[in-house]
């Protein structure tokens, strides 16, 4: 069983899901695996080489998630791997989280797991670069 998406910007393999499962006439199997919203996704099923004979099977594919609609750094819009980072500087950041598919239940956690520590000059001046010959603005070259 395999499924996946073309995104563009990335390579094949970065949005591909893999299994190779065993079923019984009676067994049920469950996958979770992340897609990528607004793309075609592509499910494969097929037989083993070795198994003899014909299968039947039924399928049934159901979508949920979450998008983050927000700008609190990170990657944002809901992207694979949605990171949100809030910074001490711009004081309170807001997110919201959106289900576009159906109602979830949601149980947001945080933690900090790093300090981010912006880096400013104790002084600093502007002043034009000194005028030299064959620089900027000059139609003849000098030898």
């Amino acid at each position: 069983m395999g499924a996946s998406q073309l995104a563009p910007g990335t390579r094949y393999t970065a949005s591909e899901w893999r299994t190779n499962l065993t079923l019984s006439p009676t067994s049920e199997y469950s996958a979770q695996f992340r897609v990528i919203g607004g793309s075609t996704l592509e499910v494969t099923l097929c037989q083993f080489w070795s198994s003899l004979g014909a299968a039947s099977l039924e399928i049934e594919v159901s979508f949920h998630g979450l998008q983050v609609d927000g700008a609190l750094g990170g990657r944002a819009g809901g992207a694979p791997g949605c990171e949100l980072s809030l910074s001490g500087a711009a004081g309170l950041g807001r997110f919201t989280l959106l289900s576009p598919l159906r109602r979830q239940r949601v149980k947001p956690e945080g933690k900090l797991s790093a300090v981010l520590a912006p880096l400013r000059p104790s002084e600093s001046a502007l002043e034009p670069l000194e005028k030299r010959p064959g620089g900027c603005g000059a139609t003849q070259r000098e030898s």
